[in-house]
Parts: structure tokens; sequence; C-alpha cells
């Protein structure tokens, strides 16, 4: 079972609008119907283990290097760099790394 952009924006939707996990409501599923996200194991990875109710089972610390993996991939794709979207793209808030000055 991979998990796939359907899934992924089901997972995000059902996260951000219902602060759940399970995605079995989603329009947007194709395969996975639940998530369980678990906390990295030392000396050992389990990560994309499916369970045959259509549960995913994923390592935090993974699921996040891949999701950022995959954006860096799209900023380089033609429609991340076509004008309408990298003008979109660069008036997006950025996060502040290292010291900064407080705004009060």
């Amino acid at each position: 079972m991979l998990l796939n952009g359907d899934d992924c924006y089901a997972l995000r939707c059902a996260y951000l609008h219902l602060g759940d996990f399970d995605i079995s409501e989603q329009r947007a599923r194709d395969v996975v119907s639940r998530f369980v996200f678990i906390e990295p194991r030392r000396g050992g990875i389990i990560h994309l283990n499916p369970y045959p109710d259509g549960m995913l089972q994923l390592q935090v610390d993974l699921f996040c290097d891949a999701v950022c993996d995959a954006v860096a991939r799209w900023l380089t794709s033609p429609i991340a760099t076509a004008p309408d979207v990298a003008a979109r793209i660069q008036a997006l808030p950025r996060v502040l790394v290292g010291p900064h000055i407080a705004i009060t």
C-alpha cells in the first residue's frame, strides 16, 4: 500500500478540519481509511506499514521528511515556476530562522 496524493490530501482535510486521522468519510481518499502516526524508534523504522483494515502506520519524522522532499521537488516543476504561481509562493509568510528581533 502506497500513500498517494489523494489519501495525503484526505489526511490534510481530516486533520485540519476535524482534528482526526480517520479519512474514511473523506471524498478525496483512495486506498487508505485511517492513519496512525508513531514516534521515531531507536534502531528501527516502522513506516508505511499497512494493516488489512486500511490503516496505514507512518513514522512521523520520516513522513515529514518525505513531505518536505516532495515540496522541494515540486518547487522546481514547471507549475511552480509559472509566473502567477511563483508570485503567490513569494507572497507566502516566512518562518524566521536564527536570531531575530521581536516586534511588539
